[in-house]
């Protein structure tokens, strides 16, 4: 499960310590190249965006579309060009602009 939110890049993020008290799955910020494990959650760290390449988590400069920064469809639309069938996608909506 990796979890893509929007977050300040210049704020330290509580996300996975918050997710942890609530799970018993291990909760980890997603690092460059690692390939994700069944009942594990991923978070995105702050100033980055992640996409999926050839099976593995990938960390990129934090991008912006048109004046906006689109995390989600960014990794959305990577995890579909990479997994094709093989994955499922769910958006828990909230103020921003994208998903």
């Amino acid at each position: 499960m990796v979890v893509v939110q929007h977050l300040n890049p210049h704020h330290k993020s509580l996300l996975r310590e918050l997710l942890s008290r609530v799970t018993a799955m291990p909760v980890t910020q997603v690092e460059d190249g690692v390939v994700p494990e069944m009942r594990h959650i991923y978070v995105i760290p702050p100033d980055k965006d992640v996409t999926m390449r050839e099976g593995a988590l990938r960390l990129s400069s934090r991008q912006q579309t048109g004046g906006r920064h689109l995390p989600i469809d960014r990794f959305l639309t990577s995890l579909a060009e990479d997994r094709e069938g093989g994955a499922i996608g769910v958006i828990l909506s909230g103020t921003g602009s994208d998903g």
